[in-house]
């Protein structure tokens, strides 16, 4: 089962990647991916036909044990406001790594641009398929996301209202959980990007401590195809890791 569902998702980049005619999209420093490299997403898509390979190296300092992680992902503009992604992430060291090379399959749907008096508003849709080591089930999980323009400086204000179904609920976890953050970004220069931001996430065990997370994180241009993203996290509460680091490469084509 795990192999085909891996294969399943190969599959699909594969053939989102070979679609012809394709157009060359420049990559956009200011398109906030979750984890690239802080938590909070904006309400925009790539752009229809636009698409992107993503590598992102993270540090994550835990109770158990230090973790780092490789996470390889191919986004993709399916449709006008629509943008499909596949991801999964390789872990290794001391630290638990359970869920490690499990694959990830996310849609982001636009509802509407801003205007003077709406925010902009998106639809996540998201499964995590139990294709790594020490999974079960599919979690299932669907996220609400605002973005506002603030201030004088291209400021933007992000909201992000996530739930998740838990497929395989271990005994003594929770089978829903619950998501919300706040971002703040704005402009450091006409290439660089200053994102800040904070979550509130429930524990999957019943008898955990939520977490409490702030985090800072810049992407930079480096080329009209290119941006490297880099940032870092710390657990002000809960079961998060401590600290996370992380820096994170896109290249559009």
């Amino acid at each position: 089962m795990k192999t085909s569902v891996i294969s399943l998702a190969l599959a699909i980049a594969a053939g989102l990647a070979s679609v012809a005619p394709l157009p060359c999209f420049a990559a956009d420093h200011q398109d906030l991916e979750e984890g690239l490299p802080t938590r909070v997403e904006d309400a925009y898509p790539h752009p229809y036909r636009a698409r992107e390979v993503q590598a992102a190296v993270r540090y994550l300092n835990e109770d158990e044990g230090d973790l780092g992680e490789l996470e390889i992902g191919f986004d993709y503009g399916a449709a006008r406001n629509l943008q499909v992604s596949l991801a999964a992430p390789f872990l290794f060291g001391s630290g638990d790594r359970a869920g490690n090379g499990d694959v990830r399959l996310h849609a982001l749907y636009n509802f509407n641009t801003e205007t003077m008096r709406t925010p902009a508003l998106s639809l996540v849709l998201e499964s995590r398929f139990a294709t790594g080591t020490d999974s079960e089930g599919t979690d299932v999980s669907a996220k609400a996301i605002m973005t506002r323009t603030i201030g004088t400086w291209a400021e933007r204000v992000h909201v992000n209202i996530a739930y998740t179904d838990v497929g395989s609920p271990e005994p003594g976890d929770r089978c829903q959980v619950w998501f919300a953050g706040i971002g703040y970004d704005r402009p450091l220069s006409f290439d660089e990007l200053l994102i800040l931001d904070a979550f509130w996430e429930q524990s999957d065990e019943r008898d955990g401590d939520d977490s409490i997370v702030v985090e800072v994180g810049v992407r930079s241009q480096l080329t009209p195809w290119s941006v490297l993203a880099w940032g870092a996290s710390t657990a002000l509460a809960g079961d998060a890791p401590d600290v996370t680091a992380t820096i994170a490469y896109h290249y559009s084509f």
